[in-house]
């Protein structure tokens, strides 16, 4: 498990403070991720989307999360379609569909396709769940 942090903004009023844990993906660690759920503001869920036999587990994980941990009830959801630049991969609307995506009503969410190997789509990724999390923090001064 890795943890990083990261700090957007100049100001202190428009800041945004993120730790983010970086926690696997195996059933067997699975269990574990509810020690992270406290103060959780943000949830980056990533998908290998050159792995279609996996979509049903992903699929099974994510609404689990979503409708079965309260601490994660006001959460902004953000999906990652890794893999993007590997032959094969879906896009990210047929993902949505996998995930059953569009049933998510009851809280911000989007997905992204990316890559993290060649980093595209990254930074727009992260700018997204800043900006999510920056709507969301009253000014200093409010």
């Amino acid at each position: 498990m890795e943890q990083l942090s990261i700090s957007h903004g100049g100001s202190n009023s428009n800041k945004v403070d993120i730790s983010c844990w970086d926690l696997g993906g195996q059933e067997q660690l699975r269990d574990s991720w509810r020690l992270y759920y406290e103060q959780t503001d943000a949830v980056i869920f990533v998908v290998d989307a050159a792995d279609s036999a996996r979509f049903p587990t992903a699929r099974q994980v994510l609404q689990g999360l979503l409708k079965n941990e309260p601490e994660l009830r006001k959460a902004v959801l953000l999906v990652l379609a890794n893999k993007q630049d590997v032959k094969g991969a879906v896009s990210p609307a047929q993902l949505i569909e996998a995930l059953d995506l569009g049933a998510v009503n009851d809280r911000t969410w989007t997905l992204m396709g990316c890559s993290a190997s060649t980093g595209d789509s990254l930074r727009e990724a992260m700018s997204w769940i800043v900006q999510k999390l920056a709507d969301r923090t009253p000014a200093a001064d409010a």
